[in-house]
């Protein structure tokens, strides 16, 4: 193994410092994009050797870093002088780029670092390992995630003669609360609303290119019930469903009810609902029977397995979920919450629907559930 630390050289870009917003100097048509180190033991040996590192997939958020322990070796243990190299067309430096920095005791420890405007998604960060005549390569998959909590629940902080920045409802603080204990990079949209009782004066939330920058999204309404989602807010979440890998929770009774075609009877929902609750939250039936105090129970061998949660009185709605979406909560038998993967059109989206007010949870309950449910 790698005992020391001979020299440190950049290639092309001189990632000399760390962090979002320096500039990235042209790069000489080709060289490659990184960062390259040499490390080796005492008494180099042949030019065998292997290469790995660990953790292979890694998740950071933009500004934040993570680190990856790089491991050469030869066969029988004999010692290698082996340079590494880090490259990609993430690595780079800038607010757009990953920073990586090769460090530590012995040179083996890759410090990854996103920039502020690092886009979602996966980015494959290539090691590649060099000993005279033999070259080895490796790869680690970094994720990087940035979630939208968009605040529809209509309360004070709704209003456009209030401060949007004042969250006031328990559902505003609980969902603040949550990401932030999860450890995630996040952004809060409020969406206001007319008070004119009609629907065709409520504001539309955030569209599918606004929502485009994030991989995740809460979107919650509150104890609305009268079309709390508009036309055009179901047609955007649909189209971001379609994206690569997003997910989406929401977390709306009052949408479940303006789907229902039989008031407290499961049933096929509205055409103009069926694209949002039958193809991409994958629900057969949905049903509102209307506001109590009930219990929740979480299922087994899902992310919500274990968890019993009181809720006070609240609006709810009953789900029934297709072939390939799972129940994840349920009120006794009913499905309140559900899941489903594997949706849109590359296959890869998540879509999480709870039919019931998250204010009505306590706030170690909502903060509990919300972060189980950001890793169905």
């Amino acid at each position: 193994m790698m005992t020391a630390t001979l020299s440190l050289t950049l290639l092309t870009t001189a990632l000399t410092t760390l962090g979002a917003g320096s500039p990235t100097p042209p790069t000489p048509p080709g060289n490659p994009v990184g960062l390259e180190r040499t490390v080796t033991t005492p008494t180099p040996g042949d030019s065998r050797f292997t290469l790995a590192a660990q953790p292979a997939v890694i998740r950071i958020d933009p500004g934040r870093s993570g680190t990856v322990q790089v491991m050469t070796e030869q066969p029988g243990g004999t010692p290698a002088a082996v340079t590494l190299t880090a490259e990609g067309p993430s690595v780079g430096s800038g607010p757009e780029k990953i920073t990586a920095v090769f460090g530590g005791p012995s040179g083996a420890a890759l410090t990854l670092t996103a920039g502020t405007d690092v886009p979602v998604g996966q980015h494959t960060i290539t090691i590649r390992g060099r000993n005279a005549d033999a070259e080895h390569t490796t790869q680690v998959t970094v994720i990087v995630e940035r979630w939208l909590l968009v605040d529809d629940d209509r309360s004070g902080n709704n209003w456009p003669a209030n401060n949007p920045d004042a969250p006031d409802s328990h559902a505003d603080q609980f969902a603040r609360a949550a990401l932030t204990a999860s450890g995630r990079t996040f952004e809060v949209t409020v969406v206001p609303y007319s008070g004119s009782g009609q629907d065709k004066d409520e504001p539309d939330g955030p569209d599918a290119q606004a929502l485009s920058r994030y991989s995740g999204v809460l979107w919650y309404t509150g104890n609305t019930t009268v079309h709390p989602l508009t036309d055009t807010d179901r047609e955007q979440l649909s189209a971001y469903l379609n994206m690569d890998a997003r997910r989406v929770l929401l977390f709306s009774p009052g949408f479940v009810r303006d789907g229902t075609t039989n008031g407290a009877t499961p049933a096929a929902p509205r055409a103009a609902y069926a694209p949002l609750i039958t193809g991409h939250l994958g629900l057969d039936q949905v049903a509102f029977p209307g506001a109590a105090a009930f219990a929740l129970t979480g299922e087994a061998n899902t992310v919500t397995s274990g968890l019993t949660l009181n809720v006070a009185s609240s609006v709810r709605g009953v789900l029934r979920p297709a072939a390939g979406t799972s129940a994840l909560l349920k009120e006794g038998a009913s499905v309140i919450v559900s899941g489903k993967a594997n949706v849109g059109a590359r296959g890869s989206s998540k879509a999480v629907l709870a039919a019931l007010s998250l204010s009505h949870l306590s706030r170690a309950d909502a903060v509990t559930l919300l972060g189980k449910l950001m890793t169905f």
